[in-house]
């Protein structure tokens, strides 16, 4: 039997996407295998081939376009702000050259925005890498880079004086929306698995419009579990944009224009989409 392994992130800003298949609203065919993990090792398992479709960091597509299809329509992005990365701070950004900073290893995509503003502003700080286990980092520093969920949380629990949005930061760099995930497919999987991958994609696009008319309940599963206000989850939902429309499209291809530009990938990607005729 040949199996079809999906990568799920399980935040908040990807359970909309989920919903449907999470709460047994659609069937799941038996030969789908639910693979759960933060969006870096997902990034890593759909790279290595060892799931076939996954939600995964802008960054990591241009770092392996060559090999993957995006699911068109389909997103992490926001408008202006995105409550979500925040980038926590002791003192004004500015003033940060030569601190300690320690940006999360959980995501890509948001460590390198953070690192094109910091040079653009000429901010030179010294950076460190952790991973976030309900905790901050113990050592001495100025700045922390938090994502998803535990950014959420922390919004309204830290010590520090600054929270820095970085859709905020992008808009007020570029007038646009960010995107800072796609849902991609690995395009051997589509080659090798045909139709056992597309069935599972158009599963994953009814989930997307389940989710979508059921925030109410989503925001008050999540309130509970993640001890957030629930007016809270709800205003954030409504902050996410899922689809990936023309402004959202104009976004993501800036950013990877300046990743190019700024040396952090060798070469600014194409955006190469999936569609039913892919598997063929």
């Amino acid at each position: 039997m040949t199996i079809v392994k999906v990568g799920v992130i399980n935040y908040l800003n990807t359970y909309p996407i989920y919903y449907g298949i999470e709460k047994g609203l659609l069937k799941i065919p038996r030969n789908t295998v639910i693979v759960k993990g933060v969006p870096t090792v997902l990034n890593k398992l759909l790279e290595n081939g060892e799931i076939d479709i996954s939600v995964i960091s802008s960054f990591e597509y241009a770092k392996n376009y060559k090999n993957l299809l995006i699911l068109p329509n389909l997103s992490v992005g926001a408008n202006k702000k995105v409550m979500s990365v925040l980038f926590l701070t002791r003192k004004p950004i500015e003033k940060l050259g030569g601190s300690k900073i320690y940006l999360t290893n959980a995501s890509l995509t948001s460590k390198m925005l953070l690192l094109i503003y910091l040079k653009k502003l000429g901010v030179k700080p010294k950076i460190e890498e952790f991973e976030y286990s309900k905790e901050l980092p113990k050592e001495e520093h100025d700045g922390v880079l938090v994502i998803g969920d535990d950014a959420l949380i922390l919004s309204h629990k830290n010590s520090y004086s600054h929270a820095y949005d970085l859709a905020e930061i992008w808009y007020s760099m570029t007038k646009l929306p960010f995107v800072f995930a796609l849902w991609c497919v690995n395009e051997k999987s589509l080659i090798e698995k045909r139709d056992d991958t597309a069935n599972v994609i158009e599963l994953i696009y009814k989930s997307k419009e389940i989710g979508k008319k059921n925030y109410r309940k989503i925001a008050s599963e999540k309130s509970k579990e993640l001890g957030i206000p629930y007016k809270k989850c709800m205003e954030y939902l409504k902050t996410l944009h899922f689809d990936l429309d023309n402004k959202y499209l104009e976004g993501l291809k800036l950013f990877l224009k300046l990743a190019k530009e700024e040396g952090i990938i060798n070469e600014e990607p194409s955006l190469r989409f999936y569609n039913s005729e892919n598997r063929r």
